[in-house]
C-alpha cells in the first residue's frame, strides 16, 4: 500500500494508493486497538481523541461500504483514497 501524509493543522490527510479491503480492515483493527486502549488507560487526552477516532472509523466504514456497491454495480475502484485522520 502507497502511502503520504500532508498535514493540515489539527488534521492530517492520508492518501491511500490501490488501497484493498484488507488493508482497510487493519486501518479499521488498529483503531479499534487504540480506542480499547484509550478506555483502560483515562488519560486527559482520550475524549478528545476518542471522538476522532470515532470520525476515522466511520469514514473507513463508509469507504468499504462505497467500495462495495462501486463492485456490484460493476464500477471500477478509484486509484486513490483520500482519508482524513
Amino acid at each position: 500500500m502507497l502511502r503520504g501524509a500532508v498535514e493540515r493543522g489539527a488534521r492530517e490527510l492520508v492518501r491511500v494508493g490501490m488501497a484493498d479491503d484488507e488493508d482497510i480492515y487493519e486501518q479499521i483493527k488498529a483503531l479499534v486497538e487504540e480506542e480499547h486502549e484509550l478506555d483502560r488507560g483515562g488519560q486527559a487526552h482520550a475524549q478528545e481523541r476518542r471522538e476522532r477516532l470515532e470520525e476515522q472509523l466511520d469514514q473507513l466504514w463508509d469507504l468499504l461500504r462505497q467500495r462495495q456497491a462501486r463492485r456490484q454495480a460493476g464500477v471500477p475502484l478509484p486509484f486513490i483514497v483520500v482519508v482524513e485522520r
